[in-house]
């Protein structure tokens, strides 16, 4: 991995010119060995090395980051990096403070970077709050793709080789493994097993706090709010009309039940929600059970980060 370089400020930078000896030539110094010897060329011509110098006329432009594009100022904290090789090898890449830093990807088109980037992608997705299997399934889809495109790759580039030496060579050989070893992996992520999303638990009852009943007065004060609702709605459409009506008798016959059994000296009624059970089993599994399942499903498909080349 290249080596990320921070500074604090930006120095103002400026065009180089040549220093220029007293007649007009451009000044040379001698290059040198490690050992101290001037270098020289393969016929023995010493090598030479241009002096320059800024020339404070002459200022360049700012840099630009190269995730964001804005400048970088003159005194603001950057970063670069100078791959070696790679689509970028042997430039320096700028970036402002502010931006990441560069995944190995982003300068280098090394197998393992490519497969780095797979790896990378597919835990972005699984980072989502995901609701069922067909989202993981779908994201190890296009992980598998991915690596088949390499794996294609690699293969395509097995034949070139065979074909223009006309006969299988080491490096062939090496090639057409990966090729066959990816693709394999890449079944072997499109299957992966996916853990089952969770049942829904029984749970305490909200409304009755559990108890299976609910406080009369409550529910009678409640009923009485909506039917006064019900009686102050507009009736336009006719279809809403014929609903309000059967909302209204509802409520009105509610009422008529909970005051009769005010009278007869009753206190609680029984939970609508939980049939007086106290304990009730949603449609859906809870918050806490679906984020205990998302862990499970990022713990158990790790086989994305385990390239087998």
């Amino acid at each position: 991995m290249a080596r990320i370089t921070r500074v604090q400020k930006a120095q103002q930078r400026y065009e180089q010119v040549p220093v220029l000896n007293e007649d007009g030539t451009p000044k040379q110094t001698p290059v040198m060995s490690r050992h101290g010897t001037q270098k020289v060329t393969k016929r023995g011509k010493p090598v030479f090395m241009t002096v320059t110098v800024q020339d404070r006329t002459k200022p360049l432009p700012n840099r630009k980051c190269g995730k964001c594009g804005k400048e970088i100022e003159v005194g603001s904290p950057y970063k670069h990096i100078s791959p070696r090789s790679g689509p970028y090898g042997g430039r320096t890449l700028y970036r402002c403070k502010s931006c990441p830093d560069w995944h190995v990807w982003e300068y280098s088109g090394s197998l393992s970077a490519r497969l780095a980037e797979i790896d990378f992608n597919f835990t972005e997705e699984l980072d989502a709050e995901f609701e069922d299997t067909d989202y993981v399934q779908d994201a190890l889809n296009t992980a598998a793709e991915a690596v088949r495109e390499i794996a294609g790759e690699k293969t395509e580039a097995a034949d070139n080789i065979e074909n223009g030496f006309q006969h299988a060579t080491y490096q062939s050989d090496e090639l057409r493994d990966q090729g066959e070893q990816l693709e394999s992996w890449a079944d072997e992520i499109e299957s992966a097993d996916i853990p089952e999303l969770p049942e829904p638990e029984e749970t305490e009852c909200e409304p009755c706090d559990g108890t299976g009943n609910r406080d009369l007065q409550e529910q009678l004060t409640a009923a009485r709010q909506r039917l006064a609702v019900l009686m102050h709605k507009p009736l336009t459409d006719q279809d809403v009309h014929a609903i309000t009506l059967r909302h209204i008798r509802q409520n009105e016959k509610l009422i008529q039940e909970l005051e009769q059994r005010a009278k007869d000296g009753d206190t609680t009624v029984e939970c609508e929600e939980c049939d007086g059970a106290g304990m009730v089993t949603p449609e859906e599994p809870t918050p806490d059970q679906m984020d205990e399942w998302r862990q499970e499903v990022r713990d158990s498909l790790t086989i994305v980060g385990e390239p087998p080349v």
